[in-house]
Formats: structure tokens, sequence, C-alpha cells
């Protein structure tokens, strides 16, 4: 069984930093600045990580894509585009009471709200990598 802990690392220190940015600036400019960039970073990462494994899925992709009729093309995209609003709104709606939840902390007094809040999803994280790449040996 091999764990890669250096994604397991990047991923961590990825989710605590991004999650931090409310208690390093309050310029939700510079926060989305951030943000973007460690997304990106983040993006990068893992497509350099398991480029091989994307370029499978792309071939994976283009043979389900040759060998489909129109009807079973609309259902799939119909599918996928559900799919992907659902998420979406859930992760929206998610992102938006931590965000709440630890800025209602501060106002009570607690110093660095959103940075043990992103300490926890840090670690979640962290043990996502592990178990995934767990289940895949």
């Amino acid at each position: 069984m091999t764990v890669d802990i250096r994604s397991a690392l990047v991923n961590a220190g990825g989710v605590l930093a991004y999650y931090s940015l409310p208690d390093l600036t309050s310029s939700k400019f510079l926060r989305f600045v951030g943000k973007s960039a460690i997304s990106t970073g983040l993006l990068a990462w893992y497509a350099n990580r398991d480029a091989e494994l994307i370029t499978e899925g792309a071939e994976v992709i283009k043979e389900y894509l040759d060998g489909v009729d129109a009807e079973e093309l609309k259902a799939a995209a119909g599918i996928t585009a559900g799919v992907t609003l659902g998420t979406t709104i859930l992760t929206v709606a998610g992102e938006k009471w931590l965000y709440r939840r630890a800025g209602n902390k501060r106002t009570a007094g607690e110093s660095l709200a959103h940075t043990k809040q992103g300490a926890i999803l840090a670690a979640l994280a962290a043990a996502a990598v592990i178990a995934t790449d767990s289940l895949d040996n």
C-alpha cells in the first residue's frame, strides 16, 4: 500500500490557506486573488501529478463519444448538467454557511475563527487523499 503523503500535505496546505484568508485580509479583492491563486496552484499540482490518468480519461471519453447515439448523448449531457448544477448549489451554500459561521465566531470575539475552521477542513482533506490512495492500492 503506497500513500502519497506529499499530495495529502499539498491538499491540506491549500485547504488551510484557502479558508484562512478572511483572517489574513478583510479585502474581498485580495481574498479573491488569493483564493484564485491557491485554486490554480492546486489544479496545476494535480494536473501535473495525474497527467497520465487525465490522458487515459480523455481517451475513455473519446471512445464513449465515438460509439454513442444522439439520444444517449442527450441523456448523458442532461445527467451531467444536473449533477453539476446540484453540486454547485450545495458547494455555494456550504461555503456561505462556513463563512458566516466563522464570521459570527469572530464577531463574538474568537480569534482566528476562519483559520481554526480551515484547520479542521485541512485535516479532513488530507484524510480524504490518504483514504483515496489506500483504496486505489
